[in-house]
């Protein structure tokens, strides 16, 4: 008997590959893609004016993530994770808009901050937050991850690039693909048949 592909080893080949792509941080140059992105947040330049507002809406999105029920307390705990208690809760606003949250008034007290190292530490410390593991480098991944969002639809990083999806996890999205691409291979090719 010839040896011959199988669907289920070709989805499960093409499942496992895909997942190595997007959760190794070392695979096609994403860790040095997520480094330099981190070390461009952390430049002593200002953010674009319309990049502040895209800032403070995703890291309302992290706080969201880490207390869907009350995404203020989601900010209030990253701001003191962070560190940077001074900033709770009459600075909150120039770094969050939580989700159905209007935009500030324009003036001096309803502007967005400006520098984006203080945005990243905050990031950094909602992906601490959002991590569920004590390994070192699990938690740096979801920091980085935390960047990632944070960035996303800015300047820094066009909002065409692939986020996490809040209703379903990577592997699911994974497995889903490799089964309507299966699906696809099996009913438009032959490669099954031996």
């Amino acid at each position: 008997m010839e040896d011959c592909y199988k669907l289920p080893h070709i989805a499960d080949t093409l499942r496992d590959h895909m997942h190595n792509q997007l959760t190794n941080p070392h695979s096609s140059g994403r860790q040095n893609d997520l480094q330099e992105l981190y070390d461009r947040l952390g430049g002593p330049h200002r953010l674009a004016t319309a990049d502040k507002p895209i800032f403070a809406r995703n890291l309302g999105d992290l706080a969201a993530r880490l207390s869907p029920e009350n995404p203020l307390e989601g900010a209030r705990r990253i701001v003191m994770h962070s560190g940077n208690e001074s900033l709770w809760p009459t600075k909150r606003k120039k770094f969050f808009r939580l989700p159905g949250e209007d935009a500030p008034a324009a003036g001096k007290d309803g502007d967005y901050a400006s520098y984006p190292i203080q945005f990243r530490k905050l990031a950094e410390a909602a992906g601490e937050l959002l991590c569920k593991s004590n390994k070192p480098e699990l938690i740096q991944n979801w920091k980085m991850q935390a960047i990632k969002s944070l960035a996303t639809g800015s300047s820094f990083m066009p909002s065409f690039l692939p986020v996490g999806i809040s209703t379903q996890s990577a592997k699911d999205l994974l497995d889903e693909y490799a089964t309507v691409l299966a699906e696809a291979v099996k009913s438009r090719t032959k490669i099954t048949e031996c």
